[in-house]
């Protein structure tokens, strides 16, 4: 699960990991050590891509 910077208190459960945005990460968030980090633009959440689907549509796109 992902934990956001603003409530992450300095523990992660197992499993866990701490989310920040790039801006987070430049301000401080790159001193913290320990934990794993994602960082995204935004801060949000990413989203994974099922890369057969965006392959498929890239080849539609193409071909129009």
């Amino acid at each position: 699960m992902y934990i956001k910077l603003s409530d992450f208190t300095g523990v992660l459960e197992e499993g866990d990991t701490l989310l920040m945005s790039h801006e987070e990460f430049l301000a401080g968030g790159k001193s913290i050590t320990g934990v794993p980090v994602t960082i995204t633009p935004d801060g949000s959440e990413p989203v994974e891509i099922d890369m057969n689907d965006e392959i498929n549509r890239l080849e539609v796109e193409a071909q129009t």
